[in-house]
């Protein structure tokens, strides 16, 4: 047996075991009045505890979120061991378990589903925005693994379901906040709750407006101007009947989607490095030492790119007990226009000019349900879903030497899907999922003029079991597929994930300890690759190449095959000269392992464990390479480049998050709670070649948040003060195609809190 295989099925093993070995101790302890509260979630679309669920996931409180002053998914997942998030040209991309997308875009388009899904309110959002600027949030829900038979995204590495607060049809509320930290940055918030009816209707109106400066430091450089406003109707008639209305709408000013990528390094205290004149794969250039890792490009200071997004959404949900079921019908829709200009310039001419760029996207869906009634025989739930989404891009510049250009990326996904939990004894109980879907996406304009993914019409589906130790311990082992269609290319496959999860939730000690965990095995196949960049930094010779049977070649042309003669040098024709062999694919498999405590020491005492072993390597991808005679001849086959057996992008081995809170009681005034997280990773890549590194290196690092909240005994009003990257560490977040971007450097603030 492998020592991978070893691990994998000794954590399996200690699992397994895990509930009853510490249920003894569990009968030991003494019952005081200071317990971990219980958690709901709508994970399965209806309200469970958490710890019930057998599904491995996190969720983050509202007020968890307002006290660390975070408001973003990117901050709000960075703290959990095994997230990673990394960024491209259109946004942030969330990795879980070592799956994230590492696609290219496609004219700052999103090409292909993301790997990682995030639902606001029930709805899904496609857009790589999705997520950001959050406010007056109840919770954040983070489900591990693929969801493709519950949920209208296939994602296979998992869903992030935020949830923001509802309105409350028996009391008047409202509350206000305050934040002011460096950078200049300066947040307000507003919320008010009004019942119209009583126990029958009510609104809630919620409001943000933050501005700071940025934190790259650089001529040009734009910080955020964002404004949003969330508008809640809940209309509850009877028992049995509800209906809630969101509007949602945001307008961010900011620094385009170019964005403001930062000078490339190979570390903190290390060597900047430049990328040289030549093609694709030539090695980098040590270029001084790092001053101040967030110093802009000269590339994103000269093109001055600033940008003004609009985004409107609305969402229902209509929930309707009809005695056999509840039945619910969630549809959705939304606009988004982002409006930019800036400086170019052309890179074989030399001439500058002004470019426009304006993107547009549309979403719209409808998901109708029915899920079974809490006495009937077993679980069920029922329902169909469709969602489709149009983006597009249109530059145009002020010079006639400049072609303009559009590009259009759609998707258009059906689905039905059924669900079922079976109890075979009060103890044990089986689950299946099934999941029929018809997708399509395209992709006009650019390279490949019309691209069509191929069209998918089979089943996902999820197999499992779940048995009860005891009252508070569980056992759970799953078996789920799920699928990704990408619009960038004709012929290339879906991805393809089949996961194997075992898992156990457990709560002991009167319910003051809470252990859970999880082992798991993916395959993922149909992996798209981008290779570009694999041209030959040294040149090539003629007898290092040889036909498709294994030949000499002449590709000089001379009438002598097998010369060592040098036919491409580094800057000469060759390399990719066909471009449909950028775009390859292969397969990996990730074993892994997630452990997570959550202990009451005392009533004023809180702390938190978390570690993550991820082994995330590549078991198929060989990347072919091609060349051309100088001439125009045939396209003949090279070596290529293997990358089986190697780690995988954003996937470091071993990553720990730990927290502690204590509570001072400070008599008749209130409470002072302090809070301290660490976050730890092992080292990890960013891209693919090795020319690349170690720019494309990210070293093992620690990242240190903490916050102090006063509350006042009245719960009239609160103080905050935080502090977040304390050590001002700069942690890579993408390397590709010469850019970088890196997590934001240390912030600090406070937030005045009030209610009315």
């Amino acid at each position: 047996m492998s020592k991978k295989w070893f691990i994998l099925s000794l954590s399996i093993a200690a699992i397994l075991f895990w509930g009853g070995i510490l249920q003894v101790f569990a009968q030991e302890t003494g019952s005081e009045e200071f317990t971990l509260e219980e958690i709901t979630v709508t994970a399965q679309k209806r309200e469970e505890n958490q710890q019930k669920v057998a599904i491995a996931m996190e969720v983050i409180s509202g007020e968890e979120l307002a006290a660390t002053a975070k408001m973003d998914v990117d901050e709000i997942l960075a703290s959990l061991s095994n997230v990673v998030i990394n960024y491209s040209e259109d946004g942030m991309r969330i990795g879980i378990r070592g799956l994230t997308n590492t696609d290219g875009v496609f004219n700052s388009l999103t090409i292909s589903n993301p790997v990682v899904a995030v639902n606001l309110d029930g709805a899904y959002d496609r857009s790589s925005s999705a997520g950001q600027n959050l406010f007056d949030v109840e919770r954040v829900e983070v489900l591990y693994g693929p969801q493709s038979t519950m949920y209208a995204s296939n994602s296979p590495g998992g869903i992030v379901n935020v949830v923001t607060a509802a309105p409350k049809t028996d009391k008047y509320s409202s509350s206000a906040s305050l934040e002011y930290g460096n950078y200049n940055l300066f947040t307000a918030q507003g919320m008010v709750n009004a019942p119209i009816v009583t126990d029958k209707l009510a609104m809630r109106l919620a409001v943000q407006m933050q501005k700071r400066d940025s934190y790259i430091s650089g001529p040009n450089q734009t910080g955020e101007d964002n404004k949003s406003a969330r508008l809640k109707t809940l209309y509850q008639p009877t028992d049995d009947f509800s209906a809630t209305v969101t509007v949602n709408w945001s307008k961010k000013i900011h620094a385009g989607f170019f964005g403001s990528g930062v000078i490339p390094f190979d570390y903190q205290d290390g060597h900047w490095y430049s990328s040289p004149p030549g093609p694709p794969g030539q090695a980098l250039a040590e270029d001084g030492e790092v001053t101040d890792p967030w110093t802009a490009t000269s590339d994103s200071a000269a093109a001055a790119y600033s940008g003004n997004q609009v985004t409107k959404s609305i969402t229902g949900d209509i929930d309707w007990n009809t005695g056999i079921g509840s039945l619910s019908i969630v549809p959705n829709y939304s606009v988004s226009d982002s409006d930019n200009v800036g400086t170019q310039t052309d890179m074989m001419l030399g001439f500058t000019y002004t470019q426009y760029s304006k993107m547009e996207s549309e979403q719209k869906g409808v998901e109708a349900r029915m899920t079974s009634s809490e006495d009937f025989l077993f679980k069920w739930i029922l329902g169909i879903n469709y969602y489709q989404s149009k983006s597009s891009r249109t530059s145009t510049a002020d010079d006639s030497r400049v072609t303009d250009s559009y590009s259009e990326v759609t998707d258009d996904t059906k689905a039905a899907f059924v669900n079922i939990t079976y109890p075979f004894t009060d103890k044990f109980r089986g689950n299946g999922g099934l999941r029929y879907s018809d997708a399509k996406a395209q992709s006009v304009g650019g390279l490949f003029g019309v691209s069509n993914a191929p069209e998918f019409n089979r089943p996902d589906y999820k197999l499992g079991i779940e048995y009860d130790l005891a009252e508070n311990s569980m056992l759970y082992a799953n078996y789920a597929t799920s699928y990704r269609v990408n619009a960038f290319r004709t012929g290339i496959p879906p991805e393809r994930a089949k996961t194997y999860t075992v898992g156990a939730k457990n709560r002991f000690m009167d319910n003051k300890l809470q252990l859970n965990g999880a082992a798991y095995y993916y395959d993922y196949q149909n992996v798209q690759v981008q290779a570009s960049g694999m041209r030959s930094d040294t040149g090539v010779y003629e007898d290092e190449v040889v036909d498709p049977d294994g030949n000499p070649v002449d590709l000089n042309e001379n009438g002598v095959y097998g010369e060592h003669t040098l036919i491409i040098d580094a800057f000469g024709p060759g390399g990719y000269e066909d471009p449909w062999t950028q775009f390859q694919y292969g397969a990996f498999r990730t074993i892994g392992v997630d452990v997570s405590a959550d202990y009451i020491i005392s009533s004023r005492d809180k702390v938190n464990l978390s570690v993550t072993y991820l082994n995330s390597e590549w078991t198929d991808c060989k990347i072919n390479g091609y060349l051309k005679s100088a001439s125009g001849g045939n396209y003949w086959a090279g070596d290529g480049l293997d990358y089986g057996g190697l780690t995988r992008t954003f996937s470091p081995k071993w990553t720990a998050t730990s927290s502690y809170e204590h509570n001072f009681v400070l008599g008749s005034f209130g409470t002072l709670v302090p809070h301290v997280d660490l976050i730890y990773k092992t080292h990890y890549v960013l891209s693919f070649l090795p020319s690349e590194y170690p720019v494309n290196y990210q070293e093992s690092y620690y990242i240190v948040d903490g916050n102090m909240t006063f509350s006042h005994s009245s719960g009239t009003w609160t103080f905050n003060s935080y502090i977040k990257n304390a050590t001002n560490y700069a942690a890579k977040t993408m390397y590709g195609m010469g850019g970088m971007s890196i997590t934001n450097p240390r912030t600090y603030g406070a937030v005045l809190f009030i209610r009315f």
